[in-house]
């Protein structure tokens, strides 16, 4: 199973607290624009093969609550740590859903100027 794990990494102008708060909330929003994961994932294979449809679908599920029943992300406090699994078949849509959306936090974390570590494993 591949999982992408996003903790604060070295920012020595910020307070951590806040920075976990913030990574928190940009969690949260890149998970809630659908259509932005749907384009960056787009950009690259399934730009040309025409699966929308499975982008959509795939993309759609981030939308719910976090720590749901099969929802991809889970906040982890104690770890102060956003955790992102990638179950179930080996679908390259999903795959690619799962990559775009670890593109766009990083994005968005770096225009706060916030640094953050990403982990696959």
């Amino acid at each position: 199973m591949l999982g992408h794990h996003f903790t604060i990494g070295y920012n020595p102008c910020r307070i951590d607290g806040d920075a976990w708060k913030i990574l928190k909330a940009a969690a949260r929003d890149v998970a809630d624009d659908a259509p932005a994961i749907v384009r960056e994932a787009g950009r690259f294979r399934h730009a040309f093969v025409g699966q929308s449809t499975e982008l959509d679908a795939y993309a759609d599920v981030y939308r719910e609550p976090f720590g749901e029943d099969g929802h991809p992300v889970k906040v982890i406090e104690k770890d102060r740590q956003i955790m992102q699994l990638c179950s179930g078949r080996a679908d390259l849509a999903k795959y690619d859903v799962r990559r775009a959306f670890v593109r766009l936090l990083l994005q968005s974390m770096h225009a706060r100027e916030i640094e953050i570590s990403v982990v696959a494993a």
